[in-house]
């Protein structure tokens, strides 16, 4: 399959990233990319509510954090996806992560 794990998490296309996760049983979910981002942040970056809760319930990590320094709540926040940020927190998210500039979800 030409589609990636990443990719499939941008599209928010669920039904197929479910198929590609059932059909790739070895596959880390939670792995990251160039970035330090994982599939999660991916979808939750690009408002991909779905993608995002099949990912969660996959038990991927809610508070990841991406080279910069940044967890998947801080991103959220930043967007203002309100939905996304619930979803987060009701999964596990910590809003008392700092960010390497000591910045927290909430600020």
């Amino acid at each position: 399959m030409s589609e990636n794990i990443f990719l499939l998490a941008r599209s928010g296309d669920t039904n197929k990233l479910r198929e590609f996760v059932e059909l790739s049983p070895e596959l880390d979910v939670d792995q990251k990319n160039h970035k330090g981002y994982s599939p999660l942040m991916i979808a939750v970056y690009n408002g991909k509510v779905e993608a995002a809760e099949f990912l969660l319930g996959k038990g991927v990590d809610p508070n990841s954090i991406d080279l910069s320094g940044n967890t998947i709540l801080m991103g959220a926040a930043f967007k203002g996806d309100v939905g996304l940020v619930k979803l987060l927190l009701n999964r596990g998210a910590l809003k008392e992560i700092e960010s390497f500039t000591g910045f927290t979800a909430e600020q």
